[in-house]
């Protein structure tokens, strides 16, 4: 079995909050494993490792049937997610690779680029001699990962109708319990599903529709991410060397060792519950994040949006908490558990409202992208936006994929806004303030 303890002085930036995991525990050799293994075929994009890595596991549980109880049923922890990036950056990879460790692990899995409502759903056919009616159901009755290259497909109408599109379909299957349901010419195709959704695209004019106005997103974990000019420059330096890295022998180790791990996985005679008291606790700190996030900084139809998709957020932290907390064998899942989760929530809640501001006011240039940023940021914190603190703040956006200029080129473009009169100085006690110019 590959020895995890060699690679503990390891620190994966942008990883999960491995302060939160006990290094021989399940899960943190789980992350560990699945690091080194991505690693062989993606650069960078942390977003992408990290959001995939729960899909992943909420696609082994479902397939092990073990999930937790919420009122008289069990849920399963399967998350869906959808990525948006520039081409060629890995998403695309980073699928395939993970619908390899899926078949190792002899989890149905599918990887495509072209699968419509027939092939994922089913048919009904009349059989033109006999008159008879004849079903076929598609990929989603039995493939526990089920993930398109490119997501616009999903958002396209089918073949053959006006009015059924993949997303009409896909929010069915992404509820608990999964279902499918679809009327056809000739009968009704409907049955359960267990299937995760993975998708990946880059922002088109014709995502805005369905990201503002219906369920399609709002059951997704969203991870946009803008790619910098540093990490334009990562890709193209490193990504062809991935090749001169491949070491079969290694990554069979390391899928051997994933596979260890994940036979060891405690059975379960019933779904795990939450802790009641902790629910509470948690309920109570996520209270405080929603405000700092969505409630004291936009209003309108911003607010409106971030709204529908903040409840998403609940939903994340309970089936992450619950991953782990099935994972590692325990009885309930408690506080300690759902801290689990809330990087997720952060990249969530971030990418949606960058992508908000694409579709919304696609008139904007990088150059107002940025300022109306830095607005934003003096807006959150209005005591303390001294010009190092907002240059330390973007810094560490920059290192989440959230915003793409280097410190001297960030302190640059506030010098500008304030030449031009778009930020004023404010000097309060000898600290001397960023305002916004009313």
């Amino acid at each position: 079995m590959l020895d995890i303890s060699r690679y503990d002085n390891i620190v994966f930036k942008g990883a999960i909050d491995v302060s939160l995991l006990d290094d021989k525990s399940r899960l943190y050799q789980l992350w560990m494993l699945w690091k080194l293994y991505i690693d062989f075929f993606v650069i960078g994009n942390n977003h992408i490792k990290k959001i995939m890595f729960f899909n992943l596991i909420g696609i082994i549980l479902t397939h092990k049937g073990l999930g937790y109880a919420t009122s008289d049923k069990q849920v399963m922890t399967r998350i869906h997610t959808f990525y948006f990036q520039r081409a060629r950056s890995g998403k695309g990879e980073a699928m395939k690779a993970k619908h390899t460790l899926c078949e190792y692990l002899k989890i149905p899995s599918r990887h495509t680029n072209s699968d419509n409502t027939a092939s994922a759903v089913g048919t009904c056919q009349k059989d033109k001699n006999t008159k008879n009616v004849s079903s076929r159901e598609g990929h989603l009755k039995t493939v526990f990962d089920y993930s398109w290259d490119e997501g616009s497909i999903l958002i396209s109408k089918s073949s053959g109708s006006a009015d059924v599109s993949m997303t009409d379909i896909l929010q069915g299957v992404m509820d608990e319990p999964g279902m499918v349901s679809k009327g056809m010419a000739w009968g009704d195709i409907e049955y359960a599903t267990n299937s995760s959704i993975c998708a990946g695209s880059y922002i088109l004019p014709r995502f805005a529709q369905s990201f503002m106005n219906n369920g399609f997103f709002q059951r997704m974990v969203i991870s946009y991410v803008i790619i910098g000019e540093d990490e334009k420059r990562t890709l193209r330096n490193y990504v062809p060397l991935l090749k001169t890295r491949f070491d079969p022998v290694e990554i069979e180790r390391i899928k051997l060792a994933f596979k260890r791990v994940v036979d060891s996985i405690p059975k379960r005679t019933s779904a795990i519950k939450f802790k009641k008291d902790d629910v509470v606790r948690f309920t109570n700190y996520y209270d405080l994040i929603y405000e700092n996030l969505i409630k004291n900084q936009y209003v309108g139809r911003t607010q409106e949006v971030l709204e529908s998709f903040s409840d998403m957020c609940y939903l994340i932290v309970d089936k992450i908490a619950a991953q782990k907390a099935i994972i590692e064998g325990k009885d309930e899942v408690t506080y300690e558990d759902m801290l689990l989760a809330l990087p997720i929530i952060k990249i969530h809640m971030a990418s949606v409202l960058d992508m908000f501001n694409s579709v919304e006011r696609p008139e904007l240039s990088p150059t107002e992208r940025r300022e109306e940023r830095i607005i934003n940021v003096i807006k959150q914190y209005p005591r303390t936006s001294t010009q190092q603190f907002i240059i330390d703040r973007l810094e560490s956006e920059r290192r989440m994929g959230k915003w793409d200029l280097g410190r001297d080129k960030t302190s640059q473009v506030i010098h500008l806004m304030i030449s031009k009169k778009i930020l004023l100085i404010e000097n309060i006690k000898d600290v001397r303030l960023l305002k916004i110019n009313a």
